[in-house]
């Protein structure tokens, strides 16, 4: 094996294990289930109260994650949420607000947390991917090219 062929292979199974590693480190459940909604007219008795609501506004910091990052976890959101983004004057921080689509549902305290913490996680997991697709995307061109390339 030519040292250069050497090399894209120790580097192709690098970006595979980073690649693996991070596919097992991603949650596989939906972003947020409908499921988990509370109805308006329900109440958590354990919990102490805290008016549910329709909406939930989160600060993202533009210089910490990419737009792409954000928008990519905007849109899996969409299903259940009417999602809106207000840049701020300077350009770097965006204040994103969930609406819930459907009236007849709101989020308890508990409910707004777990949204608040998968949002945040999302956001980390597009960023991360998107991270290693621009410093890595060039060795798996590599690879797609040499795969197809015509066998003599």
């Amino acid at each position: 094996m030519l040292s250069s062929d050497h090399n894209i292979t120790k580097a192709a199974d690098s970006v595979a294990s980073v690649l693996a590693a991070a596919a097992a480190t991603q949650n596989t459940a939906a972003p947020f289930s409908s499921s988990n909604l509370t109805t308006s007219a329900s109440s958590d008795s354990s919990a102490p109260y805290t008016a549910p609501v329709q909406s939930v506004s989160y600060q993202v910091d533009l210089r910490q994650y990419s737009q792409e990052a954000l928008n990519a976890v905007l849109y899996t959101y969409s299903g259940k949420f009417y999602v809106e983004q207000k840049l701020n004057d300077d350009g770097t921080q965006v204040e994103v607000t969930l609406l819930l689509k459907d009236l007849a549902t709101s989020l308890s305290a508990s409910e707004q947390h777990i949204l608040s913490g998968e949002f945040y996680q999302n956001l980390i997991d597009q960023q991360v991917r998107l991270d290693l697709e621009q410093r890595f995307g060039h060795i798996r061109d590599l690879l797609v090219a040499e795969a197809f390339k015509p066998v003599n």
